[in-house]
């Protein structure tokens, strides 16, 4: 009898051995990711999206309420590990959709806080060094830069990028994911370092003028742009609300000295002031016309790959049939708040205060534009 108990033991044990196993299996992981997006009536359920490179889980929650399929919206954060307030900010967004008691929601949302969860822990642990964790390590190609060629189905365990770079796990998951959900508007969630007088670098302080929120142009397959007016509306009523809302962001609002001439006069040049919104990112081309080549800054001889925005802005095209829509992608570049409210190398200065009311400015934003909750 002791025997039979041993074997039936060991029997056990390799059965459990098995399931975490197949737990961990990319096609299982797929399968359930799948039965979640077709369940109705959920609201935060949470979801194993993947594993990562140290074989933790990569949670994401939906949300779904009677939303339909051409409203469904992506909020995602910790591409860059030295970015870890933009998980914060996810975070709070969830806090504020699990307390809504609604029979009807119109989006159908899935927030995946934490992509690189390994890198976020180290950068908070090193809050005060510039970009630490922002990369799985120092020859690491940079994760928002590891992504395969736009218009192509990306198909999961393909690991090779645009330059043929790695394609670490954690984006191959966050890329199967984006293009099953095929989610029509998407809030990348990053942060900007910057603002504080100690920082030595000038240009690296100055970095904080590109805190703002931006949408990339949309492309077809072909690269050709599908029309940018209704896109560059979205981030600049959301800016406004960031800062009605007190808090901080400065891309979105320019202001410019310019000259022009003027007849009959001794001066031959006056200089005005002109203040406009501005909803591309600082460092992009502008967006083109309907149907005419869209520039993208990754065909450039010295770019490092292509940006997860670029390739989720661009619509998935197979044999005729449309795979992936051309998705309404926003980075939200927020303000790295323990340069913003805190004194060097000492967290007990602070501001939580301030640093509250950031995060609540941000998440109404969020809230009340990018998910249309009135």
């Amino acid at each position: 009898m002791k025997k039979i108990a041993q074997i039936t033991a060991f029997f056990a044990c390799l059965y459990v051995f098995a399931q975490e196993i197949k737990k961990h299996d990319m096609s299982t992981v797929m399968q359930n990711f799948s039965k979640t997006l077709a369940e109705k009536n959920v609201w935060g359920k949470k979801i194993i999206l993947g594993y990562n490179k140290n074989e933790e889980p990569i949670y994401a929650y939906y949300y779904n309420k009677g939303g339909t399929e051409a409203d469904k919206a992506m909020i995602i954060a910790g591409v860059h590990g030295s970015e870890f307030y933009g998980m914060d900010v996810a975070m709070a967004l969830k806090g504020e959709l699990d307390k809504l008691k609604v029979n009807k929601f119109k989006w159908k949302v899935l927030i995946v806080p934490e992509v690189f969860k390994d890198n976020v822990q180290v950068g908070r642990q090193n809050i005060f060094k510039l970009n630490e964790g922002r990369k799985s390590c120092e020859e690491c190609v940079d994760p928002n830069r590891q992504m395969p060629v736009a218009g192509q189905v990306y198909n999961i365990g393909d690991h090779i990028g645009y330059n043929n770079q790695e394609i670490e796990i954690e984006n191959q998951y966050l890329l199967h994911a984006t293009q099953k959900f095929n989610p029509s508007r998407i809030a990348s969630l990053h942060c900007k370092n910057g603002g504080a007088d100690w920082i030595p670098d000038e240009k690296i302080r100055n970095l904080y003028k590109q805190i703002g929120i931006y949408a990339d142009p949309k492309t077809d397959n072909n690269s050709k742009a599908l029309g940018f007016y209704d896109d560059s509306i979205l981030p600049l009523r959301m800016a406004v609300t960031v800062k009605e809302n007190g808090g901080i962001i400065f891309g979105n609002f320019v202001n410019e000295n310019y000259a022009r001439t003027v007849e009959n006069s001794k001066e031959k040049y006056i200089f005005s002031k002109v203040t406009y919104l501005n909803p591309i990112y600082p460092q992009d081309s502008a967006a083109v016309e309907k149907g005419l080549e869209q520039y993208r800054s990754y065909k450039t001889k010295d770019s490092e790959g292509l940006s997860y925005g670029t390739w989720a802005s661009t619509e998935i095209m197979n044999n005729g049939k449309l795979i992936k829509n051309a998705a309404t992608i926003l980075t939200v570049e927020l303000p790295q708040y323990y340069f913003f409210f805190s004194k060097k190398d000492d967290v007990t200065t602070l501001d939580k205060e301030q640093v509250n009311k950031n995060t609540s400015a941000y998440v109404k934003a969020l809230m009340n534009i990018f998910l249309e909750n009135k």
